[in-house]
């Protein structure tokens, strides 16, 4: 599956809710975010994150900042879409410890003929981890221009494919869990 594979790490959050910056967060001696590029390095044969904070350049991958600050994720997207050079882009959040490369094959194998692929669990699209075309920068420009800067909504109006993770009994929720505040990230 590596060739020609490009993903995107989503790190330009504020981590608000953490208090400080998630993805650089140790977890079993190592940021939160070098779990979920490992995960990455079996599938991608190029990684670049997207964060407007210092301290992922110490990682060895290229960082690239926001191109539209402060709208959250689809600041993160527009700034990949725009920057990619490849049809399909692996997309993850840096919070996201536990994904796996098998979680990522079986996207990759879905989207073929779809603009986006995602899981859903319970019904509930989860847009931070999926691949997604790069022909639907228009739309999320689109998006942005009207203020709307939900990915769930983006998926539910671009060609999607929306993947039940209850489909896939080899795979876990816990692959798909972001860890968001201290009470989480002290629980696992």
């Amino acid at each position: 599956m590596k060739k020609e594979v490009v993903a995107y790490v989503l790190a330009g959050g504020k981590s608000s809710r953490m208090g400080q910056d998630k993805g650089l967060l140790l977890l079993n001696g190592k940021p939160m975010v070098t779990h979920v590029l490992d995960s990455l390095k079996e599938v991608a044969e190029k990684i670049t994150i997207v964060s407007n904070q210092t301290g992922y350049e110490q990682l060895g991958y290229e960082v690239i900042s926001d191109e539209v600050k402060d709208i959250g994720p689809m600041g993160g997207l527009y700034t990949l879409l725009h920057h990619t050079h490849a049809s399909k882009n692996i997309v993850v959040a840096c919070d996201t410890p536990f994904v796996s490369a098998e979680l990522w094959q079986i996207l990759w194998q879905n989207s073929k003929n779809n603009q986006a692929v995602v899981f859903s669990v319970q019904g509930m699209i989860q847009p931070l981890f999926g691949i997604y075309d790069q022909n639907i920068l228009p739309k999320v420009k689109e998006m942005m221009t009207n203020q709307c800067y939900k990915i769930q909504k983006l998926v539910t109006e671009v060609d999607s494919k929306i993947l039940p993770l209850e489909d896939y009994p080899s795979l876990h929720i816990k692959q798909l869990f972001n860890i968001n505040t201290p009470q989480e990230f002290q629980n696992i």
